[in-house]
């Protein structure tokens, strides 16, 4: 059977039933999820999905659907079809996966701070989280990003460039492989 993919993107004020609902219009419709990704900001939920569907140029019937939905009300809401050749990830040159964790005081500029270094390199994050977090008894901005590392690129360079930007910025940021990374902070 040929699968045809939509993407669905949903954004709005947390509640009780949102992904109950949005599941519940694409199983009715005959699509499966493949893949989904949600988080809860400031009590804004925002969710992600790629879903395959049995027919073709179902977008627009999915997206009325959850219209429908009187748990999806006031939710922004959108959804397309998708090429199967649109769905291939980011061809990463041979890269090595990385944890870079910043740690310090909130101000602005933090974000774009790391990120024009990881820019200029041509580093992927592929998976970033940043939040106010208590530890020490004390309040910190962490910013924890997972990276692909091209091959080509060296680390102890990057690390020198990541710590001098940590000074300018007043903050800690620290690099490691994703198996230390992990093996470190196993429980």
């Amino acid at each position: 059977m040929k699968k045809y993919w939509i993407v669905t993107t949903l954004v709005g004020l947390d509640r009780p039933g949102i992904v109950a609902a949005v599941s519940k219009v694409l199983f009715k419709s005959g699509c499966n999820i493949e893949e989904l990704s949600s988080s809860i900001l400031k009590r804004q939920f925002a969710m992600i999905l790629i879903a395959t569907s049995p027919r073709q140029n179902t977008a627009a019937q999915i997206r009325e659907a959850c219209l429908r939905e009187k748990s999806l009300r006031g939710m922004e809401i959108h959804v397309k079809d998708v090429l199967p050749n649109k769905l291939r990830h980011y061809k990463q040159p041979p890269s090595q996966p990385f944890i870079i964790t910043v740690i310090g005081k909130d101000r602005p500029g933090l974000v774009y701070g790391v990120t024009e270094i990881l820019a200029k390199h041509e580093i992927n994050i592929t998976n970033f989280d940043a939040r106010v977090t208590k530890m020490r008894g004390k309040i910190d901005y962490t910013q924890i990003y997972e990276v692909e590392i091209p091959e080509k690129v060296d680390i102890a360079f990057l690390k020198r460039k990541l710590a001098e930007r940590g000074k300018k910025l007043q903050v800690d940021i620290d690099l490691q492989h994703r198996n230390i990374f992990r093996a470190i902070n196993e429980i």
